[in-house]
Formats: structure tokens, C-alpha cells, sequence
């Protein structure tokens, strides 16, 4: 049925390159606010902390609870990635949480939605971490368990891009049309619920793009 990809324009991508290059080696402490979003701490413990910080929780990221994915959402990075979660989830207990640090323009339709499906059969339960996360990414954050945002941190959805498909019109075109649609319509209103909004008022919101940022993405319930 030919590609269908949500791909956000690379320009626009915002990086925060040294979070990630330590997310995993050997390990970053997260102090996180209330409010989900995150401020970086690569050498805090409790004991250094102000006492109004300490009743905040601690998150550490470390190789054995993280999988890290800096690229476009594709069968092929797709792919990597499930065989790493694989192996967190073998070595993790149920009870654990395994943490998924997107940096990502988004990409294939495809190749996201067998991820999600993957990530929800783990018996752990995957927590994103978003530094960027647009497009395809985005819709899979809201498709995971918590939503955890870097202070930094930027999210954005728009409409999906087509190309590739061919047919009879009217004819076989239509229908194959219409399944992408029921497809993407699943996806809308999986993240309008997600941002406590009608399904109809967060296709108009992502009319024409929609980005948010750090602190601003949790208050309107992305993150």
C-alpha cells in the first residue's frame, strides 16, 4: 500500500546531545520534578541535595534498565532496538521498569506500531524519556506508560505524510485509502485521550504542527 511515514522536518530538530552520550555509561541520576519534567544531575545523591529537593524522586538511568534510540523511526532501527529491549527484559524482573530514551524525528507508521505492540508485551512496563520526540516518535510516546520529559525537552505531532500508493480510483485506491485512515485515526485518538481532549479538537490542534516544550508539554498532559 505504499510508505506512510510521520517524519518531522530535520531542521527543526532540537538535540541535547549530553544527556544522551551518558545516558547509559555508566549512569545518569535524574532529579524529577512533580510535574514529570526532568533536571540532569550527573553525580547527585540524596545526601548533596537541598532539603527541598529530597522529597522529589530519583530516577537513574544505567545499561541495565535503558535502551536508547538517536535516529529515525525505521524497520531497521525499529528492529535493533526490540532485540535490546529483549535483553533488558530477560535480565529485569517484572516489577522493574525498563526506560526508552527517544531522540528521534519519528518516521515509519509501520515499523512504530510493531514497536508499541512490542513494548506492551514486555511484562515490564516502558517508560519514555523524551529529549525530542516528533512525528511518529510522538505518537508512541503517548501510546507508552509514563511520559517522562527532559526540562529541554521538545514533543511535536502534525498530520502524516503519504507516498507510493497506487490503484483503480474509484476502485481498490479507496479502500486502501481508507484502511491508512482507520490507522491514523486509531493513533489521533489514542493521544487525544492521553491529553484529555476529543479526538476532533487534537486533529485541529496538530492542523498545522504542534510543538511543546519541557514543563509546558506536562501541563498540557503530553507528558
Amino acid at each position: 500500500i505504499g510508505f506512510l511515514c510521520y517524519m518531522s522536518v530535520p531542521a527543526y530538530q532540537v538535540k541535547a546531545v549530553t544527556p544522551v552520550e551518558t545516558a547509559v555509561t555508566p549512569s545518569v541520576t535524574f532529579i524529577v520534578k512533580e510535574e514529570n519534567a526532568l533536571n540532569v544531575d550527573n553525580n547527585v545523591s540524596t545526601e548533596q541535595m537541598p532539603a527541598q529537593v529530597k522529597p522529589l524522586t530519583i530516577l537513574t538511568l544505567s545499561d541495565a534498565n535503558t535502551v536508547v534510540l538517536r535516529e529515525a523511526v525505521t524497520e531497521a532501527s525499529v528492529s535493533k532496538l526490540m532485540l535490546e529491549l529483549q535483553k533488558k527484559s530477560a535480565s529485569l524482573r517484572s516489577t522493574d521498569s525498563i526506560y526508552l530514551v527517544w531522540d528521534t524525528p519519528g518516521g515509519s507508521v509501520d515499523a512504530g506500531n510493531k514497536l508499541i505492540s512490542f513494548m506492551k508485551a514486555l511484562p515490564q512496563k516502558v517508560k519514555t524519556v523524551t529529549i525530542f520526540a516528533a512525528s511518529m516518535g510522538f505518537h508512541i510516546v503517548e501510546s507508552m506508560d509514563e511520559r517522562i520529559i527532559l526540562d529541554s525537552g521538545t514533543l511535536m505531532s502534525h498530520r502524516a505524510t503519504i507516498g507510493g500508493v497506487g490503484g483503480e480510483l474509484p476502485g481498490e485506491l479507496v479502500v486502501r485509502l481508507n484502511y491508512i485512515l482507520g490507522i491514523l485515526h486509531k493513533m489521533d485518538e489514542v493521544a487525544a485521550r492521553r491529553m484529555h481532549m476529543s479526538t476532533r479538537d487534537y486533529k485541529e490542534m496538530i492542523r498545522d504542527e504542534y510543538w511543546v516544550y519541557g514543563d509546558n508539554a506536562v501541563a498540557a498532559n503530553v507528558a
